[in-house]
């Protein structure tokens, strides 16, 4: 039998952090009996003695000179550099309490849980790097609330780098959004972890009337990959996009689990993700669309994409749909295949090498409807040059 001991920080989340580790006790670790972390291998995260990373033992990772980080989480304390929206410390609302094991336990852990709250718009991109760190089998779990005041407009860029080629680490980062009436969010999420980096991820989104969200997830390396994204909708005429790519090597794996809530009318959803498998690498698609009695009508579409280029990649799809409502349009699907012949031999008839006919195949293919939705110019060609170099240092040509 496992045990659990905790004692929180002496700080103004002390109580809430204790609250959240007796709901992480009382759910229990997970296991693969949980349709949620079926493909998940815990084996790989209980097999490792994880202790909290600390500031004095912070190894950073550099940041670029010509980047520009207007808010820097390290050893999962913030830093910020940001004049244009308000930084502070509050607890969070209902909606936004933790609901899984990891999700609690992230709550638990996380020494300063942070509201990011925009009263205004703006019309550059706010960048927010995630640190772990490159210490030892240490665990960080960052939190931070974005609030959007009515009407505004933000875009917000997430990088999340750290951890050491030579020990594993554990990311557990939460993020929670509560987008109200008229706003929009725009979020990139980039993954560039070592491979020794496992990234457990949580991300909730609550949408007011006629706002819209967009959210885009580049997993580009790391060991685990898992991302977890809710969805709640309770106002009329709330737009939500959702997309991934996932480039997963060797035997690492790469999940994307999303949970959309849709409970009142005239709401529309859309979800792509996608995932390229080398190697012995496995990836994985649970999506959730849960449509409420009450909520006529809707719309919502769902859609797997995977490319095996490994000859023992797996890909599990498993888009769902819950539907308790009559007048709504609701699809989903999911296509698993390796590079198309007929595709190459075209390109190769015109006179294109085969090596390079199939890195064209596999860059179209990540970046088609990923990239190309991406409405921020300077984000949409961030994205696709982190994909060509991602793709260039895997040696992708087949």
């Amino acid at each position: 039998m496992m045990t659990y001991s905790f004692v929180p920080e002496a700080t103004s989340n002390a109580d809430f952090q204790t609250e959240a580790f007796q709901k992480f006790k009382d759910l229990g670790f997970p296991t693969q009996a949980n349709e949620d972390y079926k493909y998940l291998p815990l084996e790989e995260l209980l097999g490792r003695n994880y202790k909290a990373v600390s500031s004095d033992s912070f190894s950073p990772t550099p940041v670029p000179e010509s980047a520009t980080v207007h808010g820097h989480a390290k050893a999962g304390r913030w830093e910020w550099n940001l004049a244009q929206a308000k930084t502070e410390r509050t607890r969070l609302a209902e909606a936004f309490a933790p609901k899984s094991s990891f999700d609690a336990l992230s709550v638990a852990l996380c020494p300063d849980p942070q509201t990011l709250h925009f009263s205004q718009s703006l019309s550059e991109p706010v960048y927010l790097r995630v640190d772990h760190g490159q210490g030892s089998e240490a665990v960080s779990a960052p939190n931070l609330h974005v609030q959007l005041d009515p009407g505004v407009s933000v875009t917000l860029v997430i990088t999340q780098v750290g951890g050491s080629s030579e020990s594993a680490g554990f990311d557990l980062s939460r993020w929670t959004y509560d987008i109200a009436d008229n706003a929009n969010l725009e979020v990139l999420v980039i993954s560039q972890q070592a491979n020794t980096q496992h990234r457990l991820s949580q991300h909730r989104l609550r949408l007011g009337e006629k706002s819209n969200a967009d959210f885009c997830s580049l997993a580009l390396s790391g060991g685990i990959q898992y991302t977890d994204i809710e969805v709640l909708s309770e106002k009329e005429e709330s737009t939500v996009g959702l997309r991934g790519l996932s480039l997963v090597t060797d035997s690492h794996i790469a999940i994307h689990r999303t949970y959309v809530e849709l409970t009142v009318p005239n709401l529309n959803s859309a979800q792509l993700f996608k995932n390229i498998l080398f190697d012995a690498s496995r990836a994985e698609y649970s999506g959730t669309v849960h449509v409420h009695p009450n909520a006529m009508p809707v719309e919502s579409d769902q859609m797997n994409r995977n490319l095996l280029l490994g000859t023992k990649a797996r890909a599990y799809s498993r888009p769902q749909l819950r539907i308790f409502a009559d007048d709504v349009v609701c699809t989903h699907g999911s296509s698993t295949s390796a590079l198309s012949q007929d595709e190459e031999f075209y390109l190769e008839s015109r006179g294109i090498e085969k090596q390079v006919a199939q890195q064209l195949l596999i860059r179209g293919f990540a970046e088609e409807g990923i990239v190309d939705e991406i409405q921020h110019e300077e984000l949409a060609a961030l994205a696709k040059g982190l994909i060509q170099q991602r793709l260039s240092e895997i040696n992708y040509g087949c």
